[in-house]
């Protein structure tokens, strides 16, 4: 089967924080089982490597680093070239490794949007979302104003084209599904 494993962090797979420990070992495992699996990350350099099986994209959207560094000021975001999943340049690079795929996984649920779409409603593939912190902008107290109502609002609609929904934990479980029962 080929999995096509999207996460809008360019550090998935640098294995010190929590979600790059989770998505490396999520892939590694799944290659492990005989699956072919593509990552797609975004950054500010377009590059194929290979890592423990996986086939790892770094793509680069067209919008340019100041335009970056000023959504990432104005949203609070420090990994600013997560805002390539909302980049049509990136989203069409991106579209034509995973339209190949049999699964489109997601990671981060929040920038998820455009692919969930696009696979669950054009491709009809099944799409998977890796959930680390469901609703996570509505628990942060540190984020901005703007920034809280973009994500969930891109959260309630990424959930509305997911097939299947992963969760780290009991309580994420829980949560994700008293959320999504409330708002059906």
């Amino acid at each position: 089967m080929k999995i096509c494993i999207l996460s809008s962090f360019e550090d998935s797979l640098s294995k010190d924080t929590g979600y790059s420990v989770r998505i490396y070992n999520l892939a590694k495992n799944l290659s492990k089982l005989g699956n072919k699996v593509f990552l797609i990350i975004p950054g500010l350099n377009t590059a194929v490597q290979r890592v423990d099986g996986i086939v790892v994209y770094t793509i680069k959207g067209s919008l340019p680093k100041w335009l970056l560094r000023i959504l990432g000021r104005l949203l609070g975001i420090t990994k600013v070239t997560a805002s390539y999943f909302h980049d049509p340049a990136f989203i069409m690079k991106a579209s034509k490794i995973a339209r190949y795929c049999d699964v489109v996984q997601i990671e981060q649920q929040s920038t998820g949007v455009p692919f969930a779409i696009i696979a669950n409603k054009i491709w009809r593939k099944p799409v998977v979302a890796d959930c680390h912190d469901v609703w996570q902008a509505l628990r942060v107290k540190h984020i901005s104003a703007l920034r809280k109502k973009l994500e969930t609002l891109n959260e309630k609609v990424f959930y509305k084209f997911v097939n299947i929904i992963l969760t780290v934990s009991e309580e994420e479980r829980t949560f994700a599904f008293l959320s999504f029962k409330c708002s059906y």
